[in-house]
């Protein structure tokens, strides 16, 4: 799980709970609520980045949830594809989220929201 570092260092306790979904047999969707290990003993589980609001950790899911294939970081951008694709500030972002844990119905879909990159320069991606 990747997550920003301020949302699991604000969770109060050992544990938190994932929300997850899962089909149903009339093709609707119901919300599967899964507790998960955050801290063992008030000791962090998650692995954070040194500079960046950015945490890591590996949790188990329950029964199907399981089958889903892990997102392998090719999806992850590239200085490469930043030049490649000429990516600048200006551009206009869609992003699926959970805005202040809000979803978009009680099945627990997430919200698009839009932005634009604002930030000037993306390159390089080391800085």
């Amino acid at each position: 799980m990747i997550t920003a570092a301020h949302v699991l260092e604000s969770i109060k306790g050992d544990k938190a709970t994932l929300y997850l979904r899962e089909e149903t047999e009339t093709k609707s969707f119901k919300t599967l609520k899964h507790k998960i290990d955050i801290r063992e003993k008030g000791k962090q589980l998650w692995v954070r980045h040194p500079t960046a609001d950015v945490a890591a950790m590996y949790v188990g899911v329950p029964g199907r949830a399981a089958d889903v294939p892990l997102l392998h970081d090719e999806f992850l951008i590239t200085e490469n594809a930043l030049k490649e694709w000429e990516i600048h500030p200006g551009d206009e972002l869609l992003c699926l989220g959970y805005p202040f844990g809000i979803s978009a119905n009680e099945a627990g879909f997430p919200i698009l929201r839009s932005g634009k990159i604002a930030s000037y320069p993306l390159i390089p991606t080391k800085k």
